[in-house]
């Protein structure tokens, strides 16, 4: 009996261990199972950084946009904006959209004005779409949510119109290595016929945001400012709203939703932008957005995303190359070679700084030779793709080049102006030492002969005194206009508006007879009631006799405002100028301290009048 009792017990015992190691195994497969069945993505919400803003993932639905009523995942990106989370896959294409949040406290950087702006609009949205075939692992990072990605969702859903039973995964990464292309996101395509297959996409781009000086991230970064610039640009209000954003990012998507970016919709209107109506324009990246680049790079601010900034040269601008509308994927499976159509550069001019190193890409691709003539600058050549680069070793004024592109057995040719160094300094001869040792923004004191030389080399604007220079600078009332303004920000002469969008280069005063002390001087502007420096203080030597001043501005960083009314002044220290019967103010300068000025009768016969005379110019040539 015992024993037949001992034996169920070791029957049951082992039946319990089987089931129980049967159960450990079913466990461990449906955790392999759901792991596998799980993706996990992370990126950053970026046009600048996006903070608080809620991250859903969606499934796509038939016509290629985002299904809202299903919510794969959702998550929230952090003050980095920074996000992370995991979903179950969906087996095709997923879309990852950012919004405001429901509280309200969403915010979004602005490169423009350096600040963050509440993002209280329920239509704007970035969006990204995820090939879950590119994902290894069950893990995808950098995936990031910006204009680019958004733009590539608009151009998705096109395709998805257009065709029946859409595959998106083959529409998406269409789409994606278009975007690339168009956008100049990526190197190493320039001078070789290339198959579809060669391009990269999207998401094998690597950004990093936290390392901005990286070639691809600080380009993208670059790219980036354009919306912000064109968005302050064409606001409704007095104040930049994340709508204002959300319309110039539309625009662009709307753009190349067939492809091309030819300032029109698949419809064949014509996109506008801003309260006016402004066309967005025929090749809108080159002619519209690397314009509001360039504003932005020329204005001297950093680029600052959120957080990290970098600083972009001109000579970096020009490593900028979009490709408006050529063809570059002729059909989804296309692997035909990629033809030219135009020979164009982002711009008809160039002033390249002296050593340091150049790389020009025209806005086309699919040469497969290219000459020009006359020889390029010592230092560049151009390569069969038309790509012109090196490292100028000579200074030289501007110079036209022809330059003639073979792609298909078809010749296109175009015209460049290519000037190398400083123009300003090309100029000088007697103060060449002063204005080299010079820091940029400063006040380098020329002959008149060097001055004239300078203004007629870079083909200055003429804004100010414009009587006849003679030599006791003698003036009159009819010929005087000195813009110069109080300390209560009132303009005592008469006044006229500045040139915008200009940088003041060179100018010339005159100071009083005979003045008692040396003096200072310092230019600035005035844009409602803010004053700006254009230079540094300067301070000149005692001047014995009646002499009118000459300078020029070393490298002049300071950008006059592209918008408003804005008044040229002069910041001087005691003697330097004087009036008859009535009283004319400059403002004076001991360092920085700004106070009235006034200048009174010396006497009735050939009196003095202040003037002042500036030159500028709306392009750089330093």
């Amino acid at each position: 009996m015992r024993l037949l009792i001992l034996t169920l017990l070791i029957f049951i015992l082992d039946n319990c261990e089987t089931k129980s190691k049967n159960s450990d195994l079913e466990l461990n497969l449906g955790l392999l199972a759901y792991r596998g069945n799980r993706i996990s993505l992370s990126g950053s919400a970026v046009k600048g950084l996006i903070k608080k803003g809620e991250v859903n993932v969606y499934p796509l639905n038939s016509e290629g946009t985002c299904d809202q009523t299903k919510s794969l995942a959702k998550t929230t990106t952090n003050e980095s904006g920074f996000y992370s989370l995991s979903y179950n896959k969906s087996g095709s294409v997923v879309c990852v959209m950012v919004t405001k949040n429901k509280e309200g406290t969403t915010t979004m950087f602005d490169e423009n004005t350096g600040k963050d702006i509440p993002v209280s609009s329920s239509k704007f949205q970035l969006t990204n779409l995820i090939r879950e075939s590119k994902v290894t692992n069950g893990f995808k990072t950098g995936s990031h949510l910006s204009p680019f990605s958004r733009i590539l969702a608009r151009r998705v859903s096109a395709l998805a119109k257009k065709t029946t039973n859409p595959n998106f995964d083959s529409l998406t990464q269409k789409a994606s290595k278009e975007i690339v292309i168009r956008f100049g996101l990526s190197t190493g395509f320039n001078s070789r016929n290339l198959k579809e297959s060669d391009y990269p996409e999207m998401d094998d781009l690597l950004i990093e945001l936290e390392k901005p000086n990286s070639a691809i991230s600080k380009k993208f970064m670059t790219i980036l400012v354009g919306f912000a610039r064109l968005a302050n640009k064409y606001k409704k209000g007095t104040e930049l709203t994340d709508e204002d954003l959300d319309a110039i990012i539309d625009a662009f998507a709307e753009d190349m939703a067939d492809g091309i970016f030819d300032g029109k919709g698949p419809d064949g209107v014509s996109i506008t932008i801003g309260p006016n109506k402004v066309p967005l324009g025929n090749n809108s990246l080159t002619n519209t957005l690397f314009v509001a680049i360039q504003e932005f790079i020329q204005s001297g601010r950093p680029i600052t995303v959120g957080g990290a900034s970098v600083t972009v040269s001109t000579s970096e601008l020009t490593q900028i190359s979009f490709q408006d509308s050529i063809q570059i994927i002729s059909s989804e499976n296309s692997t035909s070679a990629t033809v030219a159509s135009s020979l164009t550069y982002p711009l008809s001019s160039y002033n390249f700084p002296l050593s340091l190193p150049v790389s020009l890409s025209p806005s086309s691709i699919g040469f497969t030779s290219c000459n020009v003539t006359p020889a390029l600058p010592a230092g560049l050549s151009i390569s069969s793709g038309c790509i012109i680069s090196g490292t100028p070793s000579a200074i030289q004024f501007s110079v036209n080049y022809t330059i003639t592109g073979t792609s298909s057995g078809q010749s296109f040719s175009t015209t460049i102006a290519i000037g190398i160094g400083d123009y300003i300094a090309n100029s000088l001869t007697t103060s060449l030492a002063s204005y080299t040792i010079a820091a940029p923004d400063s006040l380098v004191k020329v002959t008149q002969t060097e001055y004239n030389t300078v203004v007629a080399n870079l083909s200055g604007v003429l804004t100010g005194f414009n009587g006849t220079i003679d030599n006791n600078w003698a003036t009159n009332v009819a010929v005087n206009q000195t813009y110069t303004y109080n300390s209560g920000f009132v303009h005592a002469n008469t006044v006229t508006t500045f040139p915008n969008s200009n940088y003041v280069f060179a100018f010339t005063f005159v100071p009083s007879l005979n003045p008692a002390n040396s003096f200072t001087c310092q230019l600035k502007y005035r844009s409602g009631n803010v004053l700006t420096n254009l230079t540094s203080v300067y301070s000149g030597a005692t001047i014995a006799i009646q002499d009118r001043q000459y300078f020029v501005i070393k490298a002049p960083t300071i950008r006059i405002p592209s918008s408003g009314t804005n008044y040229l002044g002069l910041f001087t220290s005691s003697g330097i100028g004087t009036t008859a019967l009535v009283i004319h103010d400059y403002d004076y300068t001991t360092g920085n301290t700004v106070g009235t000025q006034s200048f009174t009768t010396l006497g009735v016969a050939n009196t003095q009048y202040p003037t002042l005379r500036a030159n500028s110019t709306p392009n750089k040539a330093w």
